[in-house]
């Protein structure tokens, strides 16, 4: 590991905790959203959104978070 290629790549070592942030609350808490007020404008976008918080986006969230941090780490190709 090169500190060079981390202060390079900052943001997107910031950008991978975040996703693992969101992926464990996200696993961490599934029924945060809770669907009981779900009705109005646009109640369907906000049943995608309760449904896929939880287990579907915390794994995703996850996997996307540790590549985002590993890549960070590289050496840069050129």
């Amino acid at each position: 590991m090169n500190p060079k290629n981390l202060i390079d790549n900052w943001w997107q070592l910031l950008l991978g905790i975040g996703f693992i942030v969101l992926g464990t609350l996200s696993l961490m808490y599934p029924d945060a959203l809770g669907a009981g007020d779900i009705h109005g404008r646009n109640a369907l976008y906000k049943a995608i959104v309760v449904w896929l918080w939880g287990k579907p986006l915390g794994i995703v969230s996850l996997i996307f978070g540790a590549l985002a941090v590993w890549v960070s780490f590289l050496p840069d190709r050129s």
